[in-house]
């Protein structure tokens, strides 16, 4: 069993901005009527929200769930910057977690703006 995986929601994001630097096992849900699905995306229908995906998801694979997923939009910069540092630093724990990676950017941000 894996024990990282990257889930991610898309619909017609461009897979080079971001899924395709993932370095984690992933898995891509495609919403249909969105955007074209690429050869290993699972399509799922517009009418289904986020939330049913996910936990479709930890039913679907309940006996093989990993020992951690994140769980992202294909574009999550309004929400986590640097997304890919975040994941590394969440499976590592060597600096933070997903949860507050956008308080620790806009924290250390803010403090650089500061020494300028």
């Amino acid at each position: 069993m894996q024990d990282k995986h990257v889930v991610v929601f898309r619909a017609n994001e461009d897979s080079d901005v971001f899924i395709n630097k993932i370095k984690y096992p992933k898995t891509v849900y495609q919403i249909r009527d969105k955007g074209t699905p690429e050869k290993n995306d699972i399509v799922v229908d517009s009418k289904q929200s986020l939330d049913w995906i996910i936990a479709q998801h930890i039913i679907d694979n309940y006996d093989n769930l990993p020992d951690y997923t994140i769980f992202s939009q294909a574009i999550p910069d309004d929400h986590v910057h640097e997304m890919l540092y975040a994941i590394d630093s969440t499976f590592t724990g060597g600096y933070g977690s997903f949860a507050y990676a956008r308080s620790m950017y806009n924290q250390l941000h803010c403090a650089y703006r500061d020494w300028e």
